[in-house]
């Protein structure tokens, strides 16, 4: 068996009464709070937090209408693919011809190709010496290189 433990008591000493109630309402031993001041202050820290948090709703409501009302603007660059493909059918950008319809300088593309421009008279002659077999073989329609520039801005294409 487990012998109880002595306490050793010194002479001229008492044990001090410890109350409850401590000299202001907030701390009553060493910082815990009354029932009544913790309730008073978990409500007023709620409502803070609740006001707190209406304000940030509505700071967030207020944000998403006006991003809604005026969205940003988002410059999409172009992919490889579209690139080829642009290169392939208006030809490479020069960075010094400048549009005429939005004057904008360094976005527009320019291909040489070649052009039917109408009816050839020495093929007109040939074909009727020949008896019209020569049209078979080259056609009246005579041919002419000409340059085609393309807007990247304003996606207008003219001849130059």
């Amino acid at each position: 068996m487990a012998s109880p433990k002595k306490v050793a008591k010194r002479k001229g000493s008492t044990p001090k009464a410890t109350s409850r109630k401590a000299s202001s309402p907030e701390v009553i031993g060493k910082g815990h709070l009354s029932a009544a001041e913790f309730r008073k202050r978990e409500d007023a820290r709620r409502e803070q937090l609740s006001t707190k948090g209406k304000l940030k709703r509505a700071e967030a409501k207020a944000a998403a209408h006006e991003a809604r009302k005026n969205p940003p603007v988002v410059e999409r660059r172009p992919s490889g693919i579209s690139l080829m493909i642009k290169l392939l059918e208006y030809g490479v950008v020069k960075p010094k011809v400048s549009c005429p319809h939005c004057n904008t300088v360094g976005n527009v593309r320019i291909k040489r190709t070649s052009q039917k421009a109408g009816v050839s008279g020495g093929k007109l002659a040939g074909a009727i010496l020949t008896g019209g077999i020569s049209i078979l073989a080259t056609g009246l329609s005579r041919k002419e290189i000409v340059n085609l520039a393309h807007c990247d801005n304003c996606t207008v294409s003219w001849q130059l």
